[in-house]
């Protein structure tokens, strides 16, 4: 699976490399909550739901990237990885689930020539 947001690559599938390209998902959630209210009218012999709400989806999930070295690694963590697109379109495998998304939290976690990044995604 591709998960892009905006022009960023967030996960480029499973394929294992050493060029620093995200392989994953790992651990990919997806919590939708459209904006449905079910509301009871007086006198009413039942409830009407009606979308009145505002939809909202979170999405979370796990990539690696592995690079050559541990420099290589270390460059990722602290300086690239701030250069990635925060908000935009959030697609999967080209097809758009989230029209305006956000990253809400970011997390990256260097170990050799690993760095692990935890995305939450917000729209």
């Amino acid at each position: 699976m591709t998960i892009t947001l905006g022009n960023t690559t967030l996960c480029a599938g499973q394929t294992r490399n050493s060029l620093g390209n995200p392989v994953g998902p790992d651990n990919l959630v997806v919590a939708d909550a459209p904006g449905v209210i079910e509301r009871a009218y007086v006198g009413a012999n039942r409830i009407h739901p009606e979308h009145v709400g505002a939809d909202a989806c979170a999405v979370s999930f796990k990539v690696t990237r592995v690079f050559g070295s541990v420099a290589d690694a270390l460059a990722y963590a602290t300086s690239t990885l701030f250069s990635e697109d925060v908000a935009g379109s959030l697609k999967f495998d080209n097809v758009e689930r989230i029209a305006n998304a956000a990253v809400t939290q970011r997390t990256a976690a260097v170990s050799g020539c690993a760095v692990a990044v935890s995305y939450t995604i917000r729209g």
